[in-house]
């Protein structure tokens, strides 16, 4: 299937990340939970309190189950995002499957509607948008870097 992800450290990155900062409210783009199989807000002895906000953005359209009602409040499309901000959002392993058009406009939008963003270091074109207009900073775990992007 498409965009699973088992990756150990991504998911150490994904949960460690959201504890230490202790957001009230996440955007998971690419709704990072589901791609890892999970059917709760929990993986790997790891947990997101059920009070924190954390709406999925799907990457793709026809992949709606029942159980990604138990572990997001909401699902969006890229078509139908909110004009809210949220205190976080999370980009891991998304980059990939946007077009190459509607990335910077994408971009805009995070960067616009989330106070910051923690994404995957491995699309050179996003971390040369975030570095030119953003504080940011790397986290490296197992030799692989990361993003916390402070935009707002």
């Amino acid at each position: 299937m498409r965009g699973i992800i088992t990756d150990e450290t991504e998911i150490y990155v994904y949960f460690e990340l959201i504890k230490r900062m202790q957001p009230g409210s996440v955007l998971d783009v690419g709704m990072f939970l589901t791609r890892i199989g999970a059917l709760s807000r929990q993986a790997m002895n790891c947990e997101i309190p059920c009070n924190v906000d954390l709406t999925g953005v799907k990457l793709f359209d026809g992949m709606d189950f029942p159980v990604h009602q138990k572990v997001y409040d909401r699902m969006l499309s890229f078509s139908s995002l909110e004009d809210k901000t949220y205190d976080l959002a999370t980009l891991f392993s998304v980059n990939e499957y946007l077009d190459e058009k509607q990335k910077p406009a994408f971009w805009e939008y995070l960067a616009g509607h989330c106070k910051c963003m923690l994404a995957d270091t491995r699309d050179a074109l996003f971390v040369q948008f975030v570095v030119e207009r953003f504080r940011c900073e790397a986290v490296t775990v197992d030799n692989r870097q990361y993003a916390v992007v402070y935009c707002g």
